[in-house]
């Protein structure tokens, strides 16, 4: 598989930060800025980040910024999208409507009923307009956008066991995935609450009879002597989780169909929502299909294709389109003022009653007057 160098943008509540990452043999994350975020001046920050770095970016949001979550549906549903929609604004606390960034993805089927498990992403409303006009105004050229959960459940993708894992970045997040598919997840803003985990495990199993046996602690974070014990029955294993490098590994290769993306759309942010897209990883955010499951699944495997226009040639299409439309006004601004100087030099015949014909020779000096019989 062959990565290229990539800077990937990530916004979290309280930072922009801009890496350069090698995902390939060198596997490095190179942070290159780090800005306080302010959203009054987030057009400024990106035109900055424009300015200082060639090329263009992927982008991942914070967990603050978007809804994560699964749902199951019928299989065979003909307006699937409409459906999901429907489902999915169940599940959060806004309106989800045709500006609202969201999509979805098919990762398990149920092996005994018709079924399936699909992956959702909602970007939360007032950022995702704030974000996406900042985007369309510094012309930043965005290639992906998907959610912090998203690209850290990539990296347990081929594990064939479900697994809670506990990430510290900001925030500790907890969350259940499933063969990159997260199923659900909960955040504390300091040490994690056994209870809270347990509701959190509890509501996977009722939903879709999963039960993860393996525990992944990635950070520093302390653990009570009470999470400790809770976690005493799980497999636990502790390592590095970076989700710089998870969403670099979505590029070129096998994982660029099982991820799901967030494109910029003329009016606002879109995720690539195309009906075509089969393999849609919405929670994980977009159009792209793959999984696995547990007893009761089976991995869905085929994968649609299609996305809206991106990167640098959408970007030259929608300056192309603006300066069309100015040229256009310049035309009709140009004949009006040629008619109105036309007036000003030969104003209109008062009428006295009688038709007349009047011919206006091209040098201006003589003009004949014809009456004509009434």
């Amino acid at each position: 598989m062959f990565f290229t160098q990539k800077h990937i943008i990530s916004i979290s509540p309280n930072a922009i930060v801009v890496a350069a990452v090698d995902a390939g043999a060198k596997r490095t994350v190179t942070i290159k800025k780090r800005i306080p975020l302010n959203k009054s001046m987030l057009r400024e920050t990106l035109l900055d980040i424009k300015k200082s770095f060639n090329g263009s970016f992927d982008v991942i949001l914070g967990d603050v910024f978007a809804f994560v979550f699964a749902v199951a549906i019928p299989t065979g549903t003909k307006d699937e999208r409409e459906f999901v929609r429907i489902k999915a604004a169940e599940e959060v606390p806004q309106e989800i409507t045709p500006m609202t960034g969201w999509d979805f993805k098919e990762f398990l089927k149920h092996v005994d009923q018709n079924e399936k498990v699909v992956q959702c992403v909602v970007v939360e409303n007032d950022f995702y307009s704030l974000f996406s006009d900042a985007v369309r105004m510094s012309g930043i050229s965005i290639d992906a956008m998907e959610p912090m959960l998203c690209s850290l459940a990539r990296a347990f993708e081929e594990k064939p066991e479900p697994r809670l894992v506990l990430y510290q970045e900001e925030r500790v997040i907890a969350f259940v995935t499933y063969r990159g598919l997260v199923l659900s997840n909960v955040s504390f803003d300091t040490t994690p609450d056994p209870h809270v985990i347990a509701q959190l495990i509890g509501f996977v199993k009722k939903k879709f009879d999963i039960v993860p046996k393996h525990v992944f602690l990635a950070g520093s974070f302390p653990l009570s002597d009470e999470m400790t014990k809770a976690l005493s029955s799980y497999i636990v294993e502790r390592g590095d989780l970076d989700p710089f490098m998870e969403m670099a590994k979505k590029k070129d290769g096998k994982n660029d169909k099982d991820t799901a993306s967030l494109n910029i759309m003329p009016a606002a942010m879109r995720i690539s929502g195309d009906p075509k897209l089969q393999q849609h990883i919405v929670g994980i955010a977009e159009p792209s299909l793959e999984t696995g499951v547990m007893s009761h699944y089976e991995r869905i495997t085929d994968v649609r294709s299609g996305s809206y226009p991106q990167g640098k040639l959408f970007t030259i299409l929608i300056f192309a389109s603006s300066f069309l439309i100015i040229l256009a006004n310049a035309m009709i601004w140009y004949q009006r003022l040629q008619e109105e100087r036309i007036k000003e030099i030969h104003p209109p015949a008062v009428s006295t009653g009688v038709s007349e014909t009047t011919t206006i020779i091209p040098s201006g000096i003589a003009t004949s007057v014809t009456p004509t019989s009434l």
